[in-house]
């Protein structure tokens, strides 16, 4: 599958799911906002945290999505039962 029918495919299973997932994301950096826009446009995923160490990328997040929490203790998403994944957007050589 490639182009516009890959992504019609995964959208259309996607929306078939009956249920909604809850989704926090660690890393705000390059990748992170990529995560945090596709989760919070899918039908069928709530963002609802994001999490970072840098201030100013949060602060960015929240001026995108007004509706995402943000912190900046990953430890947070771990342990807030809500959530029900959490992707992780951070390089290898820093530490969460």
């Amino acid at each position: 599958m490639q182009g516009v029918n890959a992504e019609c495919y995964v959208l259309s299973a996607f929306e078939r799911r009956k249920t909604i997932i809850n989704v926090g994301i660690i890393g705000c950096g390059y990748w992170g906002p990529n995560l945090i826009r596709n989760f919070n446009w899918l039908p069928n995923s709530n963002m609802l945290v994001c999490c970072d160490k840098v201030v100013k990328r949060l602060e960015r997040m929240k001026r995108l999505y007004p509706a995402v929490e943000t912190t900046s203790q990953a430890e947070e998403l771990f342990k807030d039962s809500r959530l029900d994944a959490v992707g992780i957007a951070n390089p290898r050589i820093y530490p969460l």
